[in-house]
């Protein structure tokens, strides 16, 4: 592939953070963190880390401890499995032996494996994508979005986005406020939120100085405008996230920017209940910086 380290900042940046966990085995490696060393916005991080490495953070961080320990155990280090687990990060022999079961098949004290390298896995190349051609990415210009919205706890549940969406109108139709463009945004991370705690919100835009008297069932919130990809799709559940993926997995490490440190927002093109909820017509937009 013509996409080598040495020419691309996503895979230098998450090279340095794979030197950082391997140097630092027994650190705790929180992710705010880590994104400080890759030099990303937080937000966004593990969805990058994932997307150009094609583990999570955390089973990266866990496959690299394991390994570490194989390798001491294999290369007849004389330590006890406390001090084994103690040296790859872990809190306790207990869990480590538990770790080292379900990744190796068997307790550590019967490994009898090849030893695995001890060098830093680092990346040569970005990861190759099934279709670069499924959609088109734009880089836009846009002002800030000024919303009334109402949030939606764990949004996966069975009518929950209905629920939300049906409160937000009963709010904005009486107003005159209720053709505004829908907007959905998160401040949190699906992939590593579970799904009891993630908050969706549903907003409408609204003029900037509209009063929202106290006691609504709407809160005010403006989203930043400036530079932002935008892709569009429409079709199911599946293609919001193989959008989501195409973009933080090709386009993004491929271009000359990086996520910025606000979250990505969707702008509905069609009513979702006119749809009725079983396709999606959406315009992702991702704020972007120049990459640093």
């Amino acid at each position: 592939m013509a996409d080598l380290a040495k020419d691309n900042v996503y895979v230098q940046r998450i090279n340095v953070v794979i030197d950082h966990v391997c140097d630092h085995i027994e650190d705790s490696h929180k992710l705010e963190d880590l994104a400080e060393v890759a030099g990303f916005s937080p937000f966004h991080f593990h969805r990058i880390f994932k997307s150009v490495v094609g583990q999570t953070l955390g089973d990266f961080v866990q496959k690299v401890r394991l390994e570490k320990a194989a390798y001491w155990m294999s290369h007849g280090k004389q330590s006890t499995l406390t001090e084994v687990a103690h040296r790859c990060g872990f809190t306790s022999s207990s869990d480590f032996s538990r770790a080292f079961r379900r990744h190796y098949g068997c307790a550590p004290r019967d490994y009898g494996g090849p030893a695995p390298d001890s060098l830093p896995p680092r990346l040569l190349e970005l990861r190759a994508t099934a279709d670069p051609g499924a959609y088109e990415v734009h880089v836009v210009r846009a002002d800030p979005l000024h919303l009334a919205y109402v949030r939606v706890q764990n949004p996966m549940r069975e009518g929950a986005l209905p629920e939300g969406l049906d409160q937000l109108m009963a709010w904005a139709e009486p107003l005159g406020l209720a053709s505004g463009q829908l907007v959905g945004f998160s401040d949190q991370d699906p992939y590593i939120t579970p799904p009891e705690r993630y908050r969706y919100d549903f907003g409408l835009v609204i003029p900037p100085d509209f009063p929202i008297e106290r006691g609504a069932p709407v809160q005010r919130r403006t989203l930043p405008g400036g530079t932002q990809a935008s892709l569009t799709y429409r079709g199911g559940m599946d293609a919001i996230l193989s959008s989501g993926d195409y973009l933080f997995c090709h386009w993004l490490p491929r271009s000359k920017y990086e996520p910025a440190d606000t979250p990505a927002m969707e702008l509905y093109l069609e009513d979702p209940r006119t749809l009725n909820w079983e396709t999606w017509a959406i315009e992702i937009r991702l704020p972007l910086r120049l990459c640093r």
